[in-house]
């Protein structure tokens, strides 16, 4: 069965290929090079008629803004070192399992590090963005909301997506 099924859809697939070239040829190979000397001896390429090339459009503002989403970095001042307990600050032990350091593409984590992929929004005392994370051999994305409260000496992160956190986590700035 299988044998006549080839045969029959063997010439189909021929006369499709046949056609699909025949749609491309764009007429004889001295036809193409008498063009191609024609594009040659036209001059530069300022002097060259280009109407019909289609117009290749310039871009306006971020491609990425365009698109919905914003780039750039997380806020001033929200950068650096924030603890969830006033330990995680002071540790010198390296167990500050509550220690998030915050940098302009980056949170940083006890063992896991979210590389800021895009921010849905953005202003001086929150964010929202998705980040990659990685750490313990896995990776994953999170959806990361970040606000300053208390004249900017607390951070609070929320989660957003599968398998995040039901709770905010409440930060307090390091040597504040």
């Amino acid at each position: 069965m299988k044998g006549r099924l080839k045969a029959l859809l063997a010439p189909l697939f021929g006369l499709s290929l046949i056609l699909g070239l025949a749609a491309c040829d764009t007429g004889t190979p001295e036809q193409d090079s008498d063009t191609a000397a024609d594009n040659a001896s036209a001059g530069s390429d300022n002097d060259r008629n280009t109407d019909a090339l289609p117009a290749i459009p310039k871009p306006t503002g971020d491609t990425a803004a365009n698109n919905g989403t914003k780039t750039g970095n997380i806020p001033e001042d929200m950068l650096g070192r924030w603890g969830l307990v006033a330990a995680d600050c002071t540790s010198t032990n390296g167990d500050a399992k509550g220690l998030m350091i915050v940098k302009p593409k980056a949170l940083e984590f006890y063992e896991s590090v979210g590389t800021l992929a895009r921010m849905s929004e953005s202003d001086a005392g929150k964010i929202r963005a998705n980040f990659s994370f990685s750490g313990e051999g896995m990776s994953w994305d999170r959806e990361q909301q970040l606000t300053l409260t208390d004249n900017g000496q607390t951070l609070i992160r929320r989660e957003y997506g599968e398998d995040a956190a039901p709770d905010t986590f409440q930060y307090k700035k390091c040597g504040a």
